[in-house]
């Protein structure tokens, strides 16, 4: 077992202190930077696609992890064409977290029902490993659905990525207790138990390449 050191984004920094902080990461020879999302706050904060492709235009190799990009508080194609085009213009160092929210004033904000977050976020993880793999996808589900979409440049292959879902009162509890659903995703690191539980699948899910 190899081990991989990483450090998370600090919030707060201006453009040119991000700048410093993640060159000096690369150079220190640290393997990944991760990447927090708020995107309505009330302290600093960046929004982690943003963030992702800044700090991949200021480094060469050091990965670069969102943890956690939500996933319902944008539409899915939109997300599945930011991150593939993100990983085609960083050279393949993206790895996305997607995770369901667990702030019910800022999914109210960006228009997400909060009853319906738990079915909406499984069917975007369904639909964005379809966005990724083929050439015109097809997705029918109660929150999601398209037709012949084709997502370029950078269609996926399969490789590791993590998916977290909080243990809201609308989230299926069986999913939540780590029982496996369909969508193939690694487990998140770091998750606490009490804020936020990782989904446990298999060591690989379809993520852009």
């Amino acid at each position: 077992m190899t081990l991989r050191l990483g450090w998370t984004v600090p919030t707060a920094l201006s453009p040119v202190e991000l700048r410093e902080f993640a060159v000096t990461a690369e150079h220190l020879g640290y393997d990944h930077l991760s990447v927090p999302e708020h995107l309505v706050s009330s302290t600093p904060a960046y929004e982690s696609l943003t963030l992702v492709a800044f700090l991949a235009a200021v480094t060469t190799r050091i990965e670069l992890a969102t943890a956690m990009t939500i996933l319902p508080h944008r539409p899915v194609v939109l997300a599945a064409k930011q991150a593939a085009q993100l990983a085609h213009l960083s050279g393949d160092r993206l790895r996305l977290g997607v995770a369901m929210g667990s702030d019910p004033a800022e999914s109210a904000a960006l228009g997400t029902v909060p009853g319906t977050r738990a079915a909406l976020f499984e069917e975007q993880v369904h639909a964005l490993r379809l966005l990724w793999t083929r050439p015109a996808a097809d997705f029918a589900g109660e929150h999601v659905a398209f037709t012949g979409v084709t997502v370029t440049p950078g269609r996926a292959g399969c490789r590791s990525g993590w998916a977290a879902a909080p243990c809201a009162p609308e989230a299926d509890r069986a999913r939540c207790a780590g029982s496996p659903p369909s969508p193939t995703v690694s487990p998140c690191p770091g998750c606490s138990p009490t804020a936020s539980t990782a989904v446990p699948r298999s060591s690989t899910s379809c993520a852009p390449r």
